[in-house]
């Protein structure tokens, strides 16, 4: 046994992995933070070995997760080999000579992947290891991209989780407070959740202590020594000792070895917490909460209302607005623009200067709150109105109620005059581009190119088998469009197949397209607009020196 561990050993220093620290003792006893560490060196390395980045200049590979990354360039060469055609990621990036704004660009284009991470630009220009490496775990647990060999039998891995249970913990309904519905309560950011369900622990052991932030409020252990036993299991053997300890570095340490009992000494070392580095400790709980949540479901609760799944249309608006860069984050379309601040952050985008600042309430005090907030909403409409937009029907308290409906209808319109607004700048016609500029730019375009195919309006059926949206692609870059790729039946699954083959073209050379085939295939105008304005934008761009 001695002398396979031994092997093993030597087998993983031979393909590349870092084996000092560890022994085939350590494999023997079966210490879980060394085995798990070195399993995801064995891993990391077959990932990136069966991944080719075959169009990375000089065939760049990963070796490390500091100076290798700091450029950004591997990452998005990743994230485009990794992502479903249908994800809407690019590779933009790489043309962004400044490397803080690629690496915002290219972190934009993970989070399309639903691969949040604690990685900030800031991160990844210092190359923080801790922080890549969890960002680069992420993306392999979320988005492997590897195949299955054909002669695989993989029906002895079929441990996946029910969809219930991957979508929520259901002893989340213990952590509502008085008055509180549950589906207000999932519309929390991660982290205000994390903090709940701490708090939650902390209360249940008996302690007036109480975790408000993930950096002074942890640095003495105290509060993850409460937690750890309190999660633990009877026969885990987790103690507070750390608590009897006056140096706070063994502290540490010792709290450390406590969650090692539960298999989650994972992200921080006792100089982490002792530092208060926020995105190690917040990793740090986040995965105790997802092995030990110590939640139960109470008996008298209905959880039909934690089925509170976004739609394909707000996941596209969500994304699109995240996208922008506004703060705070969009988690939740309805309840994260109830107070208009998100919404007057795209209106000076799309129109800089349209927002007087001074007539917004960017703080909200204890007995104004809700007034304020509604007085935001109602300039909202204000604005939207001074834009042109279609608002009858609509008003503040609407958006303040989080009306999924009339909330929509405004994003949408927000989105359209975005697309719209940036046309404008590339055309330089000194008017705003209307729909029917792009329907002649697009019939011109096909025209020029020989092509038989045309488009009379956004809302006829033959778009449903992406015709002409394949066509243009090859007018704008010939040769782009491989032909025998494109299915002539007229079959759902053929149009569908059309659809994704060229929003991924489209996107392949360079159109930053946010619709997805099924806007296609189910003849959705609006965002079929958009396909065509994002052509025409990508059109413009690369002669715009010319033009000028």
């Amino acid at each position: 046994k001695h002398e396979n561990l031994t092997l093993a050993l030597n087998s993983a220093q031979a393909i590349g992995c870092n084996v000092i620290n560890i022994d085939a003792h350590d494999l023997a006893k079966g210490k879980p933070h060394l085995v798990l560490g070195l399993l995801w060196q064995i891993i990391r390395i077959g990932l990136f070995n069966q991944i080719t980045l075959e169009h990375c200049p000089g065939n760049r590979r990963l070796n490390n997760f500091t100076n290798d990354v700091r450029d950004s360039e591997i990452y998005s060469y990743l994230l485009h080999q990794i992502a479903p055609l249908d994800a809407g990621v690019d590779m933009a990036a790489l043309h962004e000579p400044d490397a803080l704004r690629r690496a915002e660009h290219m972190l934009q284009q993970a989070e399309k992947l639903g691969c949040r991470s604690f990685l900030t630009p800031e991160d990844v220009v210092a190359g923080v290891y801790k922080l890549n490496l969890a960002f680069v775990a992420n993306l392999f647990n979320n988005h492997p991209g590897l195949d299955k060999p054909e002669d695989m039998d993989l029906t002895a891995m079929d441990v996946e989780e029910t969809r219930e249970e991957k979508k929520h913990c259901p002893g989340l309904a213990t952590l509502l407070t008085d008055g509180e519905k549950l589906d207000e309560l999932l519309k929390l950011s991660p982290e205000q959740i994390l903090m709940r369900w701490v708090n939650y622990h902390l209360d249940r052991a008996g302690t007036n202590r109480r975790l408000n932030n993930f950096t002074n409020d942890v640095r003495d252990s105290e509060i993850y020594s409460y937690l750890l036993h309190q999660i633990a299991p009877l026969d885990a053997g987790v103690d507070m000792a750390a608590l009897h300890e006056p140096d706070a570095l063994r502290r540490a340490e010792h709290m450390l070895q406590q969650a090692e009992k539960l298999g989650c000494r994972s992200f921080l070392t006792p100089e982490d917490v002792v530092a208060g580095v926020y995105k190690l400790n917040l990793a740090f709980v986040a995965n105790l909460f997802n092995n030990h949540p110590g939640l139960d479901k109470p008996e008298d609760m209905d959880l039909t209302a934690m089925d509170v799944e976004e739609t394909r249309e707000e996941k596209t608006y969500r994304n699109w607005m995240n996208s922008m860069g506004v703060a705070p984050h969009v988690n939740w379309l309805y309840s994260d623009l109830a107070d208009g601040l998100v919404i007057f952050q795209l209106y000076d985008i799309i129109r800089p200067g349209i927002v007087d600042w001074s007539k917004v309430h960017k703080k909200f005090s204890k007995l104004r709150k809700f007034m304020e907030k509604l007085e935001n909403c109602n300039y909202a409409v204000e604005l939207g109105k001074q834009l042109k937009f279609s608002l009858v029907g609509i008003a503040g308290q609407d958006l303040n109620d989080g009306n999924p409906t009339l909330t929509l209808a405004l994003i949408w319109q927000l989105m359209r005059a975005y697309t719209l607004s940036i046309l404008t700048q590339l055309t330089q016609t000194g008017h705003p581009v209307v729909e029917k500029e792009i329907i002649d730019w697009v019939n011109t375009k096909l025209v020029n190119a020989k092509k038989t195919s045309a488009l009379r309006n956004f809302q006829e059926s033959s778009l449903a088998n992406a015709k002409v949206v394949i066509d243009l692609i090859d007018a704008i870059s010939p040769g782009t469009i491989n032909y025998d790729l494109v299915n002539h039946d007229e079959n759902d699954e053929a149009k569908t197949a059309n659809a994704k083959y060229a929003i991924s073209m489209a996107r392949k050379i360079g159109a930053r397209i946010y619709a997805l085939p099924e806007d296609i295939t189910e003849v959705k105008p609006k965002m079929i607009m958009t396909v065509f304005a994002c052509l025409m934008a990508r059109d413009y761009i690369p002669n715009l020196d010319s033009r000028r």
